[in-house]
């Protein structure tokens, strides 16, 4: 017979998920929205999926390497996303902004823009049709 845990899975599929939801040493990215706990990342898909529960109440996010200083912040908007990053040789300077080199003014359009631009920035580049300027 099986048993079952409050939520009314299995043992075995609480059990699952549980460990699906552990630090991962192979997750280099981690992630965090305003007010909540870190969430280990690892991969482009995954950051899409985090970027994409951004909304009103919850507008903003860190992706940060899991053992560098290097970060990037996500804010969601109505009209898309917009990621800042830090500057200076010290990365204490005022943030800056990844833009589109199509339309440097609009925010990215989808989340899955914003993770690709995003995790390109954590692994040290700025990707092809993006500068960065003043946030």
């Amino acid at each position: 017979m099986d048993e079952f845990t409050d939520d009314g899975l299995s043992i075995e599929d609480d059990l699952d998920i549980w460990l699906a939801m552990q630090p991962k040493p192979q997750s280099p990215v981690v992630w965090e929205e305003v007010g909540w706990h870190r969430r280990p990342t690892s991969s482009r898909r995954r950051l899409a999926i985090q970027i994409g529960r951004l909304n009103e109440c919850f507008d903003m996010g860190f992706a940060r390497r899991r053992n560098a200083a290097v970060w990037a912040r996500v804010t969601w908007r109505p009209d898309g996303y917009v990621i800042e990053v830090p500057s200076g040789p010290d990365r204490d300077g005022p943030p800056r902004r990844i833009a589109s080199t199509a339309d440097m003014l609009a925010p990215l359009a989808t989340t899955s823009e914003a993770a690709r631009v995003t995790w390109a920035w954590l692994r040290g580049e700025v990707p092809d049709g993006y500068v960065l300027v003043a946030a």
